[in-house]
């Protein structure tokens, strides 16, 4: 049994080698003796002494010597053997009784008898209780009685001599007696050899297949996993094709056993007492076949489930790896599209259709990393041996995700606000056009009656009415809408088309003029002419302002008048503002060659420079602010820039913010800033000092005695991922907020580009009721809470701190609204504040949803299924059944709490309390897809 010896440091391979064992040690005792049957077949064969299978009236078993005087006696060595061999035959608890032993020399000598029992004495190797001798016969023997008295004497064993078999009877039955010496009992020495080496054989070849066994468990223990799938599928056939050739070689081996035991049984229809040893054997070898079979098959279903999941982490890690690289390049090929917007409207449909079909594509990739996701959370609930590889991996595909949408999001807003803008321009230049196409035609026709005048002026204010529909009127709100499609090349373009908007408008303005001049010297004419949009939105007018005839025509001659020219009635002036203008009362002089941008309009004619003036002085603002750092699209006429800055200066003096207001707000902001980093760095040490004097104090050998039995390996469940928070806050966030001490502007980025990993605090929350629990259980005045509290000489229990990132997580939404106060005067700074507050306004809505879905009980699927929870509260609800004395009765509405996710709608029953733990659970009722 050595073979077994060396395969006993495997566990599986240790229990398997224990069954073989025990049942071998209790059947067959080779495991002791050193000799197989053929090594003494020569001397059993001969009947020199056998053991019969029978057993004495007390119950020991019986070793027959016979007499056999014409034969040689055996050598020392021989008769040891043999006595050894027979002697670990019976099973254990009767050897342990002692032997009884019929030793026949009737037809011997008293030298003989002396050789034999002196043999016993010196080589029997286990007890023997007592020896019947039947004594020589013969007359020559009998003188020999003092003789055989004296070496008697000499024994450690009794010897009871006897002239007769039926002198033993008393104490050995009839039937348990060889027919050689009296009995009854038919025993054939060659038979019972050859059954007996057959026994042995099977038993060997048994024993190699434990060996076998367990060598194979140890080799599959030890195999390391290969790192690719297809090292793993073929790792799995191999273990596969080894399991089914060994229980090929147990099942051929249990069908041997039930062969032979078939052959010694025979056609009797009770086991003979001489094969009875035999048949025993083999039972017990086949219950060993079948009990190391069924202890394989638990072993191979733990190890093949292993293999599974070995499999199951390969394919994961090799897609999620797959899926990461495309992540990369896409992420990349996304952030350089995020610059291409298009240069004209055919030009943007075509990214916008190009795009399309790129985002299907994308959104069948998101797909595939929810489900690879979905897939690892499922290895995770199913107690997956890698879950600490898993789960971050998981959380990388949901960032990836999350990360994906929000880039084809921007990339969608990015070609729609282009598109859009592209419209605007193309809808202006066309309207640009059509205005001087209507110039014209007007300039081609002659207006001689006063009704076709009329007519041509309707024309030319219902055309600079419907400028209104460009949209090109408001620049604030312009920026504000394209900031982030705006270019170089696009500010150009907008300047150029807001040029020729404004060019066209100035031409309809001096040619409505010249119309009207016309007919002013026989009827005047009072035409509500429609202001430029430019101007009066820019401005914030909302009322159509009306001309003022007389005010506006004796100024006109007045001014007609002193530069010699014959007196004629002026064209109406468009009233730009209700404040009160210093300089519109002054009079102005003609300039006939210079126009807008120091450009000659000869072709044009003159026009009084306060039309021109009234025409444009807020489409200069409106330009202004839309320019870029280059400068000026073009250089403004002297006249008409001083009036434009007396117009903007008016406006900034009205709604504009001081200096010392400025000034005012940024101390403000500085002062938010400071008690932002000041509460974070006091908030991180915190962190240290929990991790440092509780967490890390129970592993410490000198505190082991204090720690309850409670929280010994429970320390996950009282910190959760405090660890992991205190590590983001140190190496990370704080450090981003501290770049921000000199810069607030900065601020938003820090919580917008953190926002994932705030999700973090998700887990700390859902944590928190089980680690409320086992605190309260412990109790804070135990002796390690106490001890600790005082070494970091805190003046609170450590339940006050486990609330601290808790408490911290809703504060940054304070102090964001807090500095959003002060950033009025900064809209970039401002925006990205707003959008810093929605990001943690959101991260407290997924943490607060969270704590609430994982309070839902009895839901028979999986809740990660649902996809994301995006709203709960409760409701009233009512149910309408087809049976209407059912729907009579159900007139009382139910108090349901509704979960909404993107796949579906859960309806719980809210239960509070439901574990005596002060928390409440909402029991699963119905869902709704």
């Amino acid at each position: 049994m050595s073979s077994l010896d060396t395969v006993r440091d495997c566990a599986e391979a240790e229990c398997i080698y224990k069954i073989w064992a025990y049942h071998s040690g209790d059947g067959m005792g080779m495991e002791t003796c050193p000799y197989s049957v053929l090594d003494v077949a020569q001397l059993l064969q001969t009947k020199f002494a056998f053991i019969s299978g029978a057993k004495a009236k007390n119950g020991a078993p019986v070793l027959t010597f016979p007499d056999r005087p014409n034969l040689p006696e055996p050598s020392d060595e021989e008769y040891r053997k043999v006595v050894t061999y027979l002697c670990s035959i019976p099973p254990m608890h009767e050897t342990q009784m002692g032997f009884v032993l019929l030793v026949d020399r009737r037809h011997s000598g008293w030298s003989s008898v002396r050789t034999t029992l002196m043999k016993l004495s010196g080589y029997f190797p286990c007890h023997i209780q007592v020896v019947f001798l039947l004594q020589p016969h013969g007359f020559f023997q009998r003188a020999f009685s003092d003789y055989r008295s004296k070496f008697k004497e000499d024994l450690e064993y009794k010897v009871v001599s006897m002239d007769t078999p039926e002198e033993m009877f008393d104490w050995v039955d009839a039937e348990m007696v060889t027919t050689d010496m009296g009995g009854q009992l038919e025993f054939d020495a060659n038979e019972w050899t050859q059954n007996r080496s057959a026994v042995e054989k099977f038993s060997c070849n048994t024993e190699k297949i434990a060996v076998n066994l367990t060598n194979l468990i140890r080799k599959m223990d030890i195999a390391c996993t290969p790192n690719d799938v297809q090292g793993t599928e073929k790792q799995i056939k191999e273990h596969i094709a080894q399991r089914n050739e060994l229980l090929e070689d147990l099942e051929s081996s249990t069908g041997h056993g039930q062969t032979l035991l078939e052959c010694i049984k025979g056609d009797n229809p009770r086991t003979p007492m001489v094969q009875l040893s035999h048949v025993l054997d083999v039972e017990r070898l086949i219950i060993q076949l079948e009990e190391t079979k069924r202890k394989f098959e638990e072993y191979w279903e733990s190890h093949y489930r292993k293999l599974q999941q070995s499999l199951q982490l390969r394919m994961f890690e090799e897609e999620f790896k797959a899926f990461q690289i495309m992540f990369e390049r896409d992420l990349s090929l996304l952030e350089t599209q995020m610059k291409e917007i298009g240069d004209s409207v055919k030009a943007v449909e075509a990214l916008i259709a190009e795009f399309d079909v790129y985002e299907e594509e994308k959104k069948q990739d998101i797909e595939r990393g929810e489900k690879m996701r979905g897939d690892g959370e499922q290895y995770i609930m199913d107690d997956h041996y890698a879950v600490d590889s898993i789960r971050p991996k998981c959380i990388e595909l949901q960032r990836m995700c999350e990360q994906y949408r929000q880039l084809l999001r921007q990339r969608r807003e990015i070609l729609n606000k282009s598109q859009e803008l592209q419209e605007r321009i193309e809808k202006a230049n066309k309207w640009c056009m059509d205005g001087v196409d209507m110039l014209t035609n007007l300039k081609l026709q002659s207006c001689q009656g006063n009704e076709e005048v009329t007519r041509a002026v309707k024309d030319i204010d219902a055309f600079v009415f419907s400028a209104k529909q460009l949209q090109l009127n408001n620049p604030k709100e312009f920026r504000q809408l394209f900031d982030t499609v705006m270019t170089s090349e696009t500010r150009t373009a907008v300047q150029k088309v807001l040029k020729k908007v404004e060019d066209v408008q100035m031409m309809c303005a001096k040619r409505r003029e010249e119309l009207l001049s016309q007919t002013a010297t026989s009827r005047p004419v009072q035409h509500p002419v429609q202001p430029d949009l430019v101007t009066a939105s820019s401005r914030g007018q909302t009322t159509v302002p009306e001309y003022n005839l007389k005010g506006k025509s004796a100024g006109h001659q007045r001014r007609a008048g002193k530069q010699g020219q014959q007196p004629q009635t002026a064209a109406p002036q468009v009233e730009k503002s209700a404040r009160i203008r210093t300089d519109a009362a002054l009079p102005q002089p003609h300039h006939k060659g210079q126009g807008h941008g120091g450009r000659s309009r000869s072709n044009q004619g003159s026009t009084s420079t306060s039309s021109s003036l009234s025409t444009t002085d807020s489409t200069d603002v409106a330009r202004t602010l839309m320019q870029s750092s280059e400068g000026p699209a073009h250089q403004i006429p002297a006249e008409r820039t001083r009036s434009s800055v007396a117009s903007v200066s008016t406006t900034s003096g009205s709604s504009g913010i001081s200096e010392q207001m400025l000034e005012s707000l940024h101390e403000k902001r500085q002062h938010v800033m400071k008690e932002l980093i000041d509460t974070e760095k006091t908030y991180v040490q915190q962190l240290h000092d929990i991790l440092r004097g509780y967490y890390c104090e129970m592993d410490n050998r000198t505190m082991q005695h204090l720690i309850p039995d409670e929280l010994v390996n429970n320390k996950d469940v009282l910190f959760g991922n405090l660890e992991q928070i205190y590590k983001f806050h140190h190496d990370e966030f704080l450090k981003d907020l501290q770049s921000c001490a000199d810069c607030p502007t900065k601020l938003g980025k820090c919580f917008v580009n953190r926002k994932d990993m705030f999700q973090m605090y998700s887990i700390y929350c859902q944590n928190k009721p089980r680690s409320e629990e086992l605190r309260t259980q412990i109790g804070d005045n135990n002796p390690f809470f106490k001890e600790c509290q005082r070494k970091l000489d805190h003046k609170l229990p450590l339940g006050a701190y486990l609330l601290k990132p808790v408490q911290r997580i809703t504060k940054y939404q304070l102090l964001l609204k807090e500095m959003l106060k002060y950033t009025k005067d900064n809209k970039t700074c401002q925006d990205q504040l707003e959008e810093a507050l929605n990001t943690m306004l959101e991260v407290v809505r997924i943490v607060n949803n969270s704590m609430y879905h994982v309070a839902i009980v009895g839901f028979p699927g999986n809740l990660s299924d649902l996809g994301k929870l995006l709203m709960q509260g409760s409701f009233s609800v009512w149910t309408e059944h087809k049976h209407e004395k059912i729907r009579d009765i159900r007139f009382k509405a139910m108090q349901r709490h509704v979960f909404l996710y993107e796949k579906a709608i859960l309806l719980c029953k809210q239960k509070e309390d439901v574990h005596g733990d002060s928390r409440d659970a909402y029991c699963y009722k119905n869902m709704l897809r």
